[in-house]
């Protein structure tokens, strides 16, 4: 049977509207955002919405945030060892000859301890800190460590304080028991003397 031309358009009429329906049915593939990053320094993208910040301690409070890894370190373990680092230079900081500085490169800073490197900041530090510049973050945290570290001198913890009267303690009694040594001693020595004095006098 020959099929006009005109059933084919009123065929047409009637599908095409249920091929739209169709279509629309069809759930489209959901997006997933992309998120906002930064490069490290070896180049490679770095997902800053997935980045948390970590915090760097010293005396046992909290001095600054690490928003950002160092190539393959992670935030959390740079934290960590800028921690482990400043709390031995803390250990052996002498207000009166050391110092902390900055000495700058490319697109990073290293804050100084005398001639040896405390830590690194990075472009991507100043970018995940309200876009701060890296030489203000850098003094920023710099005058952080040094008033740290100063007011440490002064400012002891108590357990510093019970660690100090106890070495006090220690060399007082040291102390007493050398004087009564000596006592001792000399007890002994004017005894033996005036025992010889008496046989030349007899």
């Amino acid at each position: 049977m020959k099929i006009k031309p005109y059933s084919l358009i009123v065929i047409f009429y009637f599908l095409f509207p249920y091929f739209l329906f169709s279509q629309d049915s069809i759930q489209p593939k959901k997006e997933t955002l992309t998120p906002v990053s930064v490069k490290n320094n070896e180049g490679n993208s770095l997902d800053t919405i997935n980045l948390k910040p970590a915090a760097v301690f010293l005396y046992g409070d909290t001095l600054f945030l690490v928003n950002a890894p160092l190539g393959k370190t992670s935030t959390e373990q740079r934290a960590e060892n800028i921690s482990n680092k400043l709390k031995s230079i803390s250990k052996v900081y002498d207000q009166s000859k050391d110092t902390i500085y900055l000495k700058q490169g490319n697109d990073f800073i290293n804050i100084m301890y005398n001639d040896q490197v405390a830590y690194v900041l990075t472009t991507n530090d100043s970018k995940r800190h309200d876009n701060t510049s890296l030489s203000q973050l850098a003094n920023k945290q710099m005058n952080l460590l040094r008033e740290a570290l100063e007011s440490k001198t002064t400012n002891l913890t108590l357990k510093e304080k019970l660690t100090l009267a106890g070495y006090f303690l220690i060399s007082l009694l040291g102390l007493i028991v050398f004087l009564k040594l000596v006592q001792w001693v000399f007890k002994i020595i004017v005894n033996r003397l005036s025992k010889y004095e008496r046989k030349i006098l007899n």
